[in-house]
């Protein structure tokens, strides 16, 4: 896909989605999911141009909107570095090929403002693989994606902007108080479109210095370019940035999760009686494995996370576990000097022992690595057995620090009857924390090993499995719901009863996703069920692309996959 048919085949591609199937937006529409994507397009891109709508595979140069946008390129003068031809579409599109596959960037980050927003664009589509149909087969291998990413990065701060797709429209705070907060940000509660979300607000922004204010971004930046294009079921999901939420500042749109973290949830649940023997035990490896998967899969996206600990662990509305809070992740490939670096932070007591003193493992800097994500794993499963931050007894950080380059861990995991954490997992626990980052496993071993130690049915990926699990809210069980049960066992036979079914699909879903709280799963159900009746799954799979929550879209992906 070049840059000319991303611009003029977007709203192509969605029109061409809607056309034979109004009624189903038209319910959408009733039970106010929104039926146009959320993202804004930057004024100075023409709109599509109805002729358009049946050439959308066409070279941009054969269709009205991409020999508008030709004639401007044409026209346009050049910027410092470019051609004779201009800074045109053209002439992105090859800038950014040049600066990815020849690592070349000079032409790319010379560009105006406007045009470093038309490349920053085309980069973020080329990012969207494989929600974004069409990207060229060079750009879906995870080396070119790392390098998508810190190109954004560097455009985006360079610049002061964000990609267009990641603004969110509609985005109202409901609450004046914020519900906590750490590093350079606060967490409110709003809505967009009757969901309720997460709202990461830039602290303190308005009484910082023009550098504080600078810093501040850059940090926003970072965690955004990184955040956006994670897509795992144990990966928090990134809604958006908002700009009109809060004055003067920018806010993150992310999923509301009402049972908070693992370090407060699993107290919770203790409280309740409801995590006793060996369902404790099993509870708590379910959510290890849970954590090393989403690690693994950051790692293969290769994303540092950087911060790993069960604060930063959620817990969704049907008790499964999702990393979340990238502010200290990097790219793992960077080098100390680039966009793509963040300072050796993160939970002290979490630190490996080369973050500490990098002196002493006769490293330069304290950067964090896979290894020491690892190293940050075996801690949090500490705290996940204990429900105490490592090493609890001792108050003052530096100590805690000096134990740990001297090789100290915490000692193995005991309880009250007597028990113990199994051999096979504490040992290994000791393998994560191995002194020496090159004897730490890498997190998908991790993974496959406490896969191997749980029994088959608490592994299982299926959300419909590991929604049994835990309940879905730390108050109650998930209540019966009658009228759900009677819609999954419907199963239309005739034409007309297929043909009344999508409708009756989409009003479940949206009961679910009005419910307090929403029901992200059954609602995903619900529209999954669907597709199983529809003439075109492909189709209807793309209108709920640009209509549906995206938390909902990904699972109902991941429920048509399994």
């Amino acid at each position: 896909m070049t840059l000319g048919e991303f611009w003029t085949g977007w709203p192509t591609r969605l029109a061409l989605s809607i056309l034979p199937s109004v009624f189903i937006l038209t319910t959408l529409r009733a039970i106010t999911i929104p039926c146009k994507s959320l993202v804004s397009i930057p004024e100075r891109h023409p709109p599509c141009d109805p002729e358009d709508l049946y050439n959308i595979n066409l070279p941009m140069k054969k269709t009205k909107a991409g020999r508008r946008a030709a004639a401007t390129a044409a026209a346009a003068p050049a910027p410092p570095g470019g051609t004779d031809k201009g800074p045109g579409l053209i002439d992105i599109e090859k800038a950014v090929n040049v600066a990815i596959f020849e690592e070349k960037e000079a032409a790319v980050l010379a560009l105006s403002r406007a045009d470093a927003q038309a490349a920053l664009d085309y980069v973020w589509m080329l990012m969207g693989f494989p929600a974004t149909p069409g990207v060229p087969a060079q750009f879906q291998t995870h080396d070119a994606r790392n390098s998508l990413r810190r190109l954004s990065l560097k455009l985006a701060v360079q610049h002061d902007m964000f990609p267009a797709a990641t603004i969110i429209k509609g985005v109202i705070r409901t609450e004046e108080e914020s519900r906590g907060f750490g590093g350079f940000a606060e967490v409110f509660i709003g809505t967009v479109n009757y969901m309720h979300v997460a709202l990461k607000r830039l602290r303190s922004y308005v009484l910082m210095s023009d550098e504080q204010k600078l810093k501040t971004r850059q940090s926003f930046y970072r965690e955004t370019m990184l955040w956006k294009h994670l897509n795992h079921p144990h990966v928090l999901a990134f809604l958006g940035v908002s700009a009109e939420t809060f004055k003067n500042t920018i806010c993150m749109v992310l999923p509301w999760m009402p049972n908070g973290s693992l370090r407060s949830y699993i107290p919770e649940l203790k409280k309740q009686g409801k995590l006793v023997g060996q369902d404790f035990i099993d509870a708590i490896d379910r959510w290890l494995h849970q954590m090393a998967l989403g690690l693994a899969y950051l790692h293969q996206e290769g994303i540092v996370h950087g911060d790993l600990h069960a604060g930063n662990i959620l817990v969704d509305g049907e008790g499964n576990a999702l990393l979340t809070d990238f502010g200290m992740a990097l790219i793992a490939e960077a080098t100390a000097s680039q966009y793509g670096s963040a300072h050796g932070g993160g939970a002290t007591r979490y630190l490996s022992p080369e973050l500490i003193d990098p002196e002493e493992f006769d490293l330069e800097v304290a950067r964090p690595t896979k290894k020491s994500d690892v190293y940050s794993y075996a801690c949090t499963a500490i705290e996940l057995y204990t429900s105490q931050v490592p090493f609890p007894d001792i108050l003052q950080e530096r100590i805690v620090m000096r134990r740990v380059v001297k090789g100290q861990r915490p000692p193995r995991p005991r309880f009250d009857d007597g028990g113990t954490m199994s051999d096979a997992l504490w040992s290994l626990i000791q393998r994560c924390w191995a002194q020496q980052a090159s004897d730490r496993p890498e997190a998908d071993e991790v993974a496959s090993t406490i896969g191997a130690i749980l029994a088959p049915a608490t592994v299982s990926e299926s959300f419909a499995a590991q929604s049994q699990l835990i309940p879905y809210r730390v108050e109650s069980h998930i209540p019966p719901d009658a009228e759900f049960d009677e819609f999954m066992n419907q199963t239309p036979t005739t034409p007309e009863e297929r043909e009344a079914f999508l409708p009756k699909a989409v009003a479940e879903g949206g009961r679910q996703l009005k419910s307090d709280p929403p029901n992200y799963m059954k609602a995903a159900r619900a529209f999954h069920r669907a597709l199983a009746f529809y003439s075109s799954p492909q189709e209807l799979m793309m209108i709920y692309e640009k209509s549906l929550p995206p938390n909902v879209f990904s699972i109902i992906k991941d429920l048509n996959q399994g």
